[in-house]
């Protein structure tokens, strides 16, 4: 199973609530169409009778065993999971989307930073959360500060400016 995102507000009385979807807008539009999800800690599914995209990122939905306002309530700030395997189009776009995680980044002034553990693309400029030594980094991923991609090697080239890993890491 992996996160999409976590349930963060209710709707009206018969149990409607957001699922805020942790992926950029373009890739959020193929979640309408989820017919099960799963909360933390939850083994049995929760299945679908609705979902709206709304807002870009919210997918307004409603599941057959939460009929109140009170129920949702309960399941609020939960984070919400689906199984691989069960909608193959998402598959696809996640590991897409993922296909850098683990990549090395060297940078042509500091030499080797650190590696990949998270993209966050859930914001206006994609982060690259980057472990390195004891602390965490966040870069921007965008195509100004990358040199070059070494898909093979799983490495990622950077020019980063002379300061951000010392403003990333503040």
């Amino acid at each position: 199973m992996f996160q999409i995102g976590h349930i963060c507000k209710c709707y009206g009385l018969d149990g409607h609530f957001s699922i805020k979807l942790a992926f950029p807008v373009h890739i959020c539009r193929e979640f309408q169409n989820l017919k099960t999800i799963y909360l933390e800690k939850e083994d049995f599914p929760l299945k679908i009778i609705h979902s709206i995209l709304n807002n870009s990122i919210y997918l307004k939905t409603r599941v057959e065993s939460i009929k109140s306002r009170e129920e949702a309530k309960s399941i609020l700030q939960k984070n919400v999971f689906i199984k691989y395997g069960d909608h193959k189009e998402i598959d696809a776009l996640i590991k897409k989307l993922n296909k850098f995680l683990k990549f090395k980044i060297i940078d042509s002034h500091l030499g080797e930073i650190g590696e990949v553990t998270n993209i966050d693309y859930n914001r206006p400029q994609t982060l690259l959360s980057i472990q390195s030594k004891n602390k965490e980094i966040l870069i921007p991923f965008v195509d100004d500060l990358i040199s070059k991609i070494d898909e093979k090697n799983k490495l990622i080239y950077t020019q980063l400016p002379e300061g951000l890993i010392d403003i990333c890491c503040e």
